[in-house]
Formats: structure tokens, C-alpha cells, sequence
């Protein structure tokens, strides 16, 4: 059972998925590159790491909305990143918008490290951000995602899993994987894809 999450990238978006992941009783960690959007989350009980990799260490899952490709490259492979404090059987979930080069990047990356690894990028809006309404179109494992449904949850009703090898052939061919559903529950028809802005 996850108990403990490390939240990084609290922008738009993800300052609403965070906000929610405190009220459905998860012992929380922080970051942001600006500092100070953390301090409301300190406020309630939030603890604030120094450092992405810091961020990283001792947590059941790590979770991230970042505001492009770069941006995942400095928090996640940069020195003193994810992958310097991230251990064998944490959950790293991914919930930009980046290309499908990026997040097959971190999935091979994460697998050398024996780090399991979702691709969830979000849908929606910072309104549906706060009150926990996005879309969730994860890919990755199945075990995994279902492992990780409970805290998904708490941004959203609609999650949907893209098959890995589906995302792969649309990498492949310069696709964008992400506007088809594979196996899951979603409902509706999601808008806009969000970003996150740390």
C-alpha cells in the first residue's frame, strides 16, 4: 500500500494534485523550483525537500507535473535529480506533457535502477485540477498503474491505461500516443492536455 509520496512541480496543476493528495491523508514531500510555493504546503504538514533527489528518498512513489521536456531533464536525469536518490521498488509517475522520446527515456532509465514507472500525463484545467477532476491516460505496466489507482484517484474519477507497446509504435513513427485510450475506465472526452508550470 502506498503511504508515503513525494510531490514535485507545483504549478498550475500541480499544486492542485498536491493540495489533494494532503487531504486524502498522504504523508507528503514537496518541491518546487521556486521555493516558496511550498510554504503553503509546509503550512499543512508537508514536509519540503531541498532537493529533487532529496525529494526522492524514503518515499513509496514519486510524482511529477513538469512545464516541458528540459524541465524533466534537469529534475530527472540533472545532478542532484530523481535518479540520484531514487532506490529499487519506488513508483516514479510522470505526469507532463513531454514527447514520447522523453518518457521512453525515463522508463528505460528507471528499469536499470529497478525503479518501476508510469507515463500519466493529466487533462483538464486548473478548476478541475483543484476539486479532483482531471483525466489520467497512464502507460505502463498494468500491476503497477492498478497499484497506484488508489493515489490516482485523488486527482480525478477518469483513468484510462495506454498499452506500452502502442505508445512504442507511435514513438516509432513521430506519433503523439496519447489522444488514443487503451484498456481503462475513462469516461467523456477529456479537453486540452495539461501542463504543469514549477
Amino acid at each position: 500500500m502506498i503511504k508515503t509520496i513525494s510531490y514535485l512541480g507545483l504549478g498550475t496543476m500541480g499544486s492542485g494534485m498536491a493540495a489533494n493528495l494532503l487531504k486524502a491523508g498522504y504523508d507528503l514531500t514537496v518541491w518546487n523550483r521556486s521555493a516558496e510555493k511550498c510554504e503553503p504546503f509546509a503550512r499543512k504538514g508537508a514536509r519540503v525537500a531541498d532537493t529533487p533527489a532529496d525529494a526522492a528518498r524514503d518515499v513509496d512513489l514519486v510524482m511529477y507535473s513538469l512545464s516541458n521536456d528540459q524541465a524533466v531533464e534537469e529534475v530527472v536525469f540533472g545532478a542532484k535529480g530523481i535518479l540520484s536518490g531514487i532506490t529499487e521498488g519506488q513508483i516514479a509517475i510522470d505526469m507532463s506533457t513531454v514527447l514520447p522520446a522523453t518518457s521512453l527515456r525515463e522508463q528505460e532509465t528507471y528499469a536499470k535502477r529497478s525503479v518501476d514507472f508510469l507515463d500519466a500525463p493529466v487533462f483538464g484545467s486548473k478548476n478541475e485540477s483543484a476539486n479532483a477532476k482531471l483525466w489520467i491516460m497512464a502507460a505502463g505496466n498494468k500491476a503497477i498503474f492498478e497499484k497506484s489507482e488508489t493515489s490516482l484517484r485523488t486527482f480525478g474519477a477518469n483513468r484510462s491505461l495506454l498499452r506500452q507497446e502502442r505508445k512504442r509504435r507511435s514513438h516509432e513513427t513521430g506519433g503523439k500516443p496519447h489522444r488514443c485510450v487503451g484498456n481503462g475506465s475513462a469516461r467523456g472526452r477529456p479537453g486540452a492536455r495539461a501542463k504543469g508550470r514549477p
